[in-house]
């Protein structure tokens, strides 16, 4: 994950993601804002950083603002049969390249939803926390939500 504020950011890995609490990038006053990229994307896109930006500049510093960078977990898999195809006929085939990625985005949804509940455990309220996902990145923002829910507790949006 990385948090963003308008002055700088920091980037932390699941299993650190209490890191955040710890060193005051997520306050535990504030609700936090975690931006999900989507398929072969990645958190420092220009839409994405946009989004928070505007997000600061909408709300201001009164939210701690995170973005999910799973670049590498998106773009991992190329199919062994895509590959060849992709680079003879040079395009894109996402129905062959996108289904093995949904299902890696499902677990990467549930390694977030683990993360949430360490945040949880360092004092940070799930009412408190919004996961905004663009396209593949709304899918693992549910996954994440269904592991919370399975623990009885329900993030805010």
């Amino acid at each position: 994950m990385i948090n963003f504020s308008s002055t700088n950011y920091v980037e932390v890995s699941f299993k650190q993601s209490s890191k955040l609490v710890y060193t005051s990038h997520i306050k535990l006053d504030q609700e936090v804002v975690i931006v999900i990229h989507g398929y072969e994307s990645n958190a420092d896109e220009v839409f994405i950083v946009n989004i928070i930006e505007s997000l600061i500049e909408t709300f201001g510093d009164n939210k701690s603002y995170c973005a999910l960078n799973w670049k590498v977990e998106a773009s991992a898999y190329i199919g062994p049969i895509a590959q060849p195809i992709k680079k003879l006929l040079g395009i894109k085939l996402l129905g062959i390249d996108y289904f093995p990625v949904s299902l890696i985005a499902a677990g990467v949804g549930s390694d977030l939803g683990k993360a949430l509940l360490e945040l949880k455990s360092s004092g940070v309220q799930m009412n408190n926390i919004y996961l905004m996902g663009h396209s593949e990145g709304a899918h693992l923002a549910g996954a994440a939500g269904r592991v919370v829910i399975s623990s009885e507790d329900l993030i805010g949006r």
